[in-house]
């Protein structure tokens, strides 16, 4: 049986993974997750710079706590989220298991 993805509601919109700040996204788009509390490198300074160059940051509301690095269309977007890694993880988890379930049962 092919996987089929899962839809909320009527399957009008993917299950998304809100990032903070009014923003979510489709869980299958977000590429990395680095936690800056823990990790503040220099990959990861050179990884904000570079976005920021390229007008492709987005800093959400509250204390940074995530580099998120999520495909948009075409390009990679960083946010810099104030949920942390490990709720973002779990939120991503959450989704594959009802993904996972809607394969099993559908």
């Amino acid at each position: 049986m092919a996987k089929r993805r899962f839809f909320a509601g009527k399957g009008a919109f993917p299950v998304l993974v809100h990032l903070g700040g009014g923003v979510s996204v489709r869980g299958e788009d977000i590429i990395a997750l680095s936690d800056l509390q823990r990790q503040q490198s220099l990959q990861n300074e050179a990884l904000i710079g570079q976005f920021r160059r390229k007008g492709q940051l987005r800093v959400l509301a509250g204390k940074t706590k995530t580099l998120v690095i999520c495909r948009q269309r075409t390009r990679d977007v960083c946010y810099l989220s104030s949920v942390g890694v490990r709720t973002l993880r779990r939120r991503m988890e959450e989704r594959q298991l009802i993904e996972l379930r809607e394969v099993q049962h559908g």
